[in-house]
């Protein structure tokens, strides 16, 4: 069975891999795309299949049931190709037979975290652990903001207690990684994680996920880590670019547009590795810079009174998830603009501040060499 991937007749994407790729893991050894599978399938909402918290396993196969598509996959990146993911899964001789176990799953409001990860046994003792990245929850948008002035945000100390807890109960080599907010936790827990448990790490993955701020760079061990880290983003990226000081990292051909190449089922496809770019776009050279000096510019106080200011005026769309929000756009947008107006002087000065900031390095980018 062949699903048509893209336009492009030459255009080769996960999918393509997926089908095409039919040497087992006992053959050919773990690469950067099949990290990239696993980092997606973190983001199914499996619990019609398996306890939460339990470390019972299932295969990766036993997901294709048509009646828990729905409840799986509804806040997936991209629905439609999700759904013919689970089905070329399910007949893949290298995915098939990989099992998945402790799958844990926690969103709170009071506390502001939404966190999310699985372990794929792929081959006996051969792990890949694997975090969500931010789901359709406003929770979840609202604790990606708060990486902006907050040391360490409860996703990332969940991430560490998960990989200790895994890595304690299951001997053997590891793998670890996630897309988005999903890539940030895998770095987290590999930089905070023991010494006797970072030793059994072979490699971080991280697609298109924010880096740690400088902060956690200075306070963990990050040194002792960055070799193993294996960065991946996407020719515009924005995600990628928070907190992003290097340019250690791979720049992946997209055939979308802008901040849709966040969307992993755009990257495309060479054998088994992903098909490089020499250069990032311009707009997301001047986001990088732009956006790591409004950071580095604000205050603390600043940071989190913009960052509560814009979840507000989030919550003033009367939606309560991304995809709702998106859903009834007009209503949205117009309750955000109602907000908006009622913004006291502090808040207004703040925004104004951050603005001048953030303008004054993309004409810096565009004007001065």
């Amino acid at each position: 069975m062949c699903y048509n991937y893209d336009m492009s007749i030459n255009f080769k994407s996960m999918l393509y891999y997926i089908e095409h790729q039919k040497t087992p893991f006992k053959k050919s050894k773990l690469n950067e795309v099949d990290a990239l599978v696993f980092s997606f399938i973190s983001y199914f909402h499996i619990d019609k299949f398996i306890k939460k918290g339990s470390f019972d396993s299932i295969l990766v196969k036993d997901l294709n049931d048509k009646r828990y598509f729905d409840k799986m996959l509804f806040d997936s990146i991209d629905i439609k190709n999700a759904k013919k993911m689970v089905k070329l899964l399910a007949e893949s001789p290298r995915f098939q037979d990989v099992e998945i176990a402790y799958y844990v799953e926690t969103i709170d409001k009071k506390v502001e975290k939404q966190f999310s990860a699985m372990t794929f046994r792929y081959l006996d003792k051969n792990y890949f652990v694997a975090y969500r990245g931010t789901d359709h929850s406003f929770v979840g948008w609202k604790e990606d903001l708060n990486l902006a002035y907050l040391t360490h945000v409860p996703a990332q100390r969940d991430s560490l207690k998960y990989l200790k807890k895994v890595m304690s109960k299951l001997e053997g080599t590891y793998y670890v990684g996630g897309h988005s907010k999903g890539g940030n936790l895998a770095v987290y827990a590999g930089s905070f994680v023991d010494d006797k448990y970072r030793s059994k790490i072979r490699n971080i993955y991280s697609f298109d996920g924010p880096s740690l701020n400088k902060k956690l760079i200075k306070e963990s061990d990050y040194s002792k880590i960055k070799r193993k880290i294996k960065k991946y983003v996407p020719q515009s990226s924005v995600v990628g670019m928070i907190f992003e000081k290097t340019s250690n990292y791979n720049i992946v051909r997209s055939n979308s547009i802008g901040t849709l190449q966040h969307n992993p089922f755009s990257w495309e496809i060479d054998g088994d590795a992903f098909k490089r770019v020499k250069d990032s776009t311009f707009d997301s050279k001047i986001f990088k810079k732009a956006i790591n000096v409004l950071i580095d510019s604000m205050s603390e106080k600043e940071l989190k009174l913009a960052v509560d200011m814009i979840y507000e005026v989030m919550l003033s769309s009367k939606a309560d998830s991304v995809e709702k929000f998106t859903k009834h756009f007009t209503t949205s947008v117009m309750g955000i603009l109602e907000s908006l107006t009622k913004l006291d002087d502090k808040q207004k000065a703040t925004i104004m501040k951050a603005v001048n900031i953030y303008a004054m390095e993309v004409i810096k980018s565009m004007f001065v060499k």
